[in-house]
């Protein structure tokens, strides 16, 4: 048992230590060190990679690597849309609506346009307004690359998901406004504004529902939605193969595919290693294996999807996974995420604004603790009245 536990270990340490150069490889190479801890290592390894054929999982990983093309073709016209705006919505919908597309280094974009809507000297307030209305969107957008993966690994319908958390959706708009909204606001100018982009963007998870509907797998009714968007969107800005190659090779989109790969490779090693038969013999209450750990977690890597392949199968052992505990894992993780020293955007933003890091946490620190005790109060409700 001890060297088991050694094992898993070296492995978490692993992960940790190699995410910040590269997440998939950090997962891969923990699950490779994790194979050890079976009794039949090989089998574990080529059994788990096996799973990786499945189609479904390659439809969602070709997804994964069109989204953020896609959010680089209309950066520019969803810059431009924010102009002239009134400072009350600019400051939570710039952030919010950027923050729909994973572009590496992304927090940037909506910065500016935070800075505009909200002068101001009090630089810390700008961050957490930045990185709050650019991640709450995460808990009900279909194609957020974190909801997709987690509902895939968790084994549970994205659609329920989303519409279970809307209720914590709505209590951090309403968190986000008191905290972070300007009181005043500027008038907006009477600009003509292209439309073009938003609704490009609304089109993809709009199509994905509608297919879901119909009776699609998650990844075949991801993959067209996003197919048909990118090819709207190279339409829309009369954009040639050439120029969609050079976008895939600047941006490395094939990275967030390998991440997916890579989640759903670890997961299926954890299941079959010891491991979380020992941590079912610990004893470990449901409120610790749901929100304390994936909390701690999200705050320690500043990797959510890292979390949420630790996390999920870990409690797949131990417990039935329903909608209430899926929504305490990743209310839970996503708020430590937030206000992680080594989350991405947060340094960025900080960076930006010119802000104490310490600082910007502290102001994100309310906010994000009533998320993660919003979303287990609100899951083990679900969890007992369902």
């Amino acid at each position: 048992m001890l060297i088991i536990a050694l094992i898993f270990v070296t492995s978490l340490i692993i992960m940790l230590t190699l995410s910040q150069r590269s997440l998939p490889l950090a997962i891969i190479c923990g699950a490779i060190i994790l194979c050890l801890s079976s009794q039949a290592p090989i089998y574990t390894l080529v059994s788990s990679a096996g799973i990786l054929l499945d189609m479904d999982i390659i439809l969602l990983a070709l997804a994964l690597a069109e989204i953020p093309i896609i959010g680089k073709i209309l950066e520019h016209k969803l810059r431009e849309f924010f102009e002239g705006m009134s400072s009350k919505y600019a400051s939570m919908l710039g952030p919010a609506l950027i923050g729909l597309l994973p572009l590496p280094g992304g927090a940037l974009l909506s910065c500016p346009i935070v800075e505009k809507a909200m002068p101001s000297n009090d630089r810390p307030r700008l961050v957490a307004t930045n990185i709050w209305f650019r991640h709450i969107l995460f808990l009900v957008y279909p194609l957020s690359p974190a909801l997709i993966i987690a509902t895939k690994i968790a084994g549970i319908c994205i659609t329920s998901a989303m519409l279970a958390m809307l209720p914590i959706f709505g209590c951090s708009l309403i968190i986000g406004y008191i905290l972070y909204v300007p009181k005043g606001t500027t008038e907006s100018h009477p600009l003509q504004r292209s439309l073009g982009g938003i609704l490009i963007i609304m089109l993809a998870p709009a199509i994905q529902i509608a297919l879901r509907v119909l009776g699609f797998g998650i990844g075949a009714s991801t993959f067209i939605a996003v197919s048909l968007a990118l090819m709207i969107a190279t339409l829309y800005q009369h954009i040639g193969l050439q120029d969609i190659l050079r976008v895939s090779r600047e941006m490395n989109v094939w990275e967030f595919s390998f991440i997916l790969l890579a989640i759903v490779f670890y997961a299926s090693v954890f299941s079959l290693t010891p491991i979380p038969r020992m941590i079912k013999c610990a004893e470990l209450s449901v409120l610790v294996l749901c929100s304390v750990i994936p909390f701690l977690l999200g705050f320690a890597t500043g990797r959510v999807q890292l979390v949420l392949a630790i996390t999920i199968p870990i409690v797949l052992y131990s417990y039935v996974m329903s909608i209430g505990l899926f929504v305490a894992i990743y209310c839970s993780a996503l708020a430590g995420y937030l206000i992680s020293p080594a989350h991405p955007c947060l340094t960025l933003s900080s960076r930006y604004f010119r802000s104490s890091l310490a600082k910007g946490m502290l102001r994100l620190l309310p906010s994000s603790m009533s998320l993660a005790i919003l979303g287990t109060l609100y899951g083990f409700f679900l969890l007992t009245s369902l």
